[in-house]
């Protein structure tokens, strides 16, 4: 039988740790949306690391799978630092403020992609409600106003096929040559929009 000294369980674990790459951990960060999974802060609030869900010593690996996005203070914990340990040297420190700002970068590309899908889903939708208003319409138009704010709302509470379906129903329930006004059908479709919303939920902060 095996007998360990004191504190040897824990050398031999960090020694069969596999160390996590670079690319592995910006996918983890990249597939959480670069928000600590424990609190929820994004860079550059925070700096991120990856947290291993199936502990190593439990025989969890450095995969993809088994990280988890977690900021420096959760995975940590704040008063986990000795007050004899040794100061950082300034290859540390660059190395973290290096690292700091490869993930506000990569945060931030994130962040315009996810505004770049928006848009288009803003501009397919709003194109989807005014070739519903006039089908006669050929080139393709863009909302304005208070009407695009809306519709950017929507696109992130609802799924895209909702919001079309909505425009279905408020253009079958109440098409303008009915009740004499676009606007009324838009209002009765915005009122659809938020009971939808309302029933699944979602938080209308944002």
């Amino acid at each position: 039988m095996a007998v360990f000294l004191p504190g040897q369980g824990d050398v031999m674990g960090k020694a069969n740790r596999q160390p996590v790459s670079k690319k592995d951990r910006f996918e983890a960060f990249k597939r959480d949306g670069f928000a600590c999974q424990y609190c929820g802060r994004t860079p550059p609030a925070v700096t991120l690391e990856v947290d291993h869900m199936l502990p190593v010593s439990a025989g969890g690996g450095s995969s993809v799978d088994n990280l988890l996005t977690s900021c420096f203070d959760c995975n940590r914990g704040k008063a986990s630092a000795l007050l004899t340990s040794v100061p950082d040297s300034v290859t540390g420190k660059m190395e973290v403020v290096s690292e700091r700002r490869e993930q506000l970068e990569a945060y931030n590309k994130l962040l315009l992609k996810l505004r770049f899908d928006e848009d288009n889903a803003v501009n397919d939708l709003g194109w989807a409600w005014l070739k519903a208003e006039n089908p006669r319409r050929r080139k393709p138009m863009t909302l304005g106003g208070e009407y695009a704010q809306s519709m950017r709302m929507f696109v992130r509470k609802l799924s895209p096929v909702e919001i079309k379906d909505a425009i279905q129903i408020a253009f079958h329930r109440k098409h303008p040559a009915k009740c004499g006004s676009a606007r009324v059908t838009w209002k009765y479709f915005c009122g659809i929009c938020w009971s939808m919303i309302r029933e699944k939920g979602v938080d209308y902060g944002r």
